[in-house]
């Protein structure tokens, strides 16, 4: 993968231009997670009693690793996350070091979009606030469960539109109603292990975020005067998606069993 297609990549996953890339460290400490919630996805895999030496966790968009290394730690499983960020790579690996499964997690960098079609025997895979990175419900799936095993698991952390009417708003064309969003996660015959809405989760999670963006960005511009008006941008973006994933969408986390079945 090129490097100006990692950085595209990258950029356009953190609604920011690529000139804002070299910033991203210091806008984004002291954010973990970045978006999703690891305790949950721990929550949700537990109680499949998955074998903690014999299972592999694909986390797709890993980030910091926050998935990778809590699953890691709590479960025992084998974990391979892949990022198009570097920076994001470096604090996950230290992340593994910190909480003592560095033997249990490689962090790989990669355009997912184009792991996800060699990857494969995975018993677990995670695709947690990525978007329509991958396409609608109905594309996410067929790539993601030629990614595990038969029999294996799929989890996706994202959501589905409260009303009708669309989200016209780049990154949001993927978002349908309820109905539609559930037909197209089991068009390719997998069944439902569990459905789990985030509703205030999900907006909290994007507040606290939101507030440490802002901070981080006082303490930047201190050093860097001259990036307020990109800046400005940016945290007026941010405050724009919290906006509409407030009104017009309802978190959700969607736990699948890939079915037997080839596909």
């Amino acid at each position: 993968m090129k490097e100006n297609d990692i950085n595209k990549s990258v950029a356009d996953s953190l609604e920011m231009d690529t000139g804002m890339l070299p910033f991203v460290p210091e806008l984004l400490k002291g954010m973990w997670a970045l978006g999703s919630s690891p305790e949950r996805v721990v929550e949700l895999l537990r109680p499949l009693g998955l074998d903690p030496a014999g299972t592999k966790l694909l986390d797709l968009g890993c980030g910091k690793g926050a998935v990778s290394v809590t699953v890691a730690h709590a479960l025992g499983f084998r974990a391979v996350g892949i990022d198009a960020c570097e920076v994001f790579l470096e604090e996950a690996r230290q992340k593994a070091a910190e909480w003592g499964v560095t033997q249990k997690c490689s962090f790989e960098l990669e355009d997912l979009r184009e792991y996800v079609k060699e990857a494969s025997d995975f018993d677990v895979v995670v695709f947690a606030s990525l978007g329509g990175l991958l396409g609608d419900y109905h594309k996410l799936v067929g790539a993601l469960r030629r990614t595990v095993r038969p029999g294996g698991y799929i989890l996706i952390d994202d959501g589905f539109l409260q009303r009708e009417k669309p989200v016209k708003r780049a990154g949001y064309g993927h978002y349908t109603p309820h109905a539609q969003t559930l037909k197209q996660l089991f068009a390719h015959g997998d069944t439902l292990v569990k459905e789990t809405l985030t509703i205030e989760e999900s907006k909290n999670i994007n507040q606290e975020y939101l507030a440490i963006i802002k901070q981080n960005a006082k303490v930047l511009l201190e050093n860097r005067p001259e990036l307020e008006d990109r800046v400005a941008e940016y945290i007026r973006g941010q405050e724009t998606e919290c906006e509409i994933l407030d009104a017009h969408i309802t978190g959700a986390i969607w736990l699948l069993r890939r079915s037997p079945a080839k596909p």
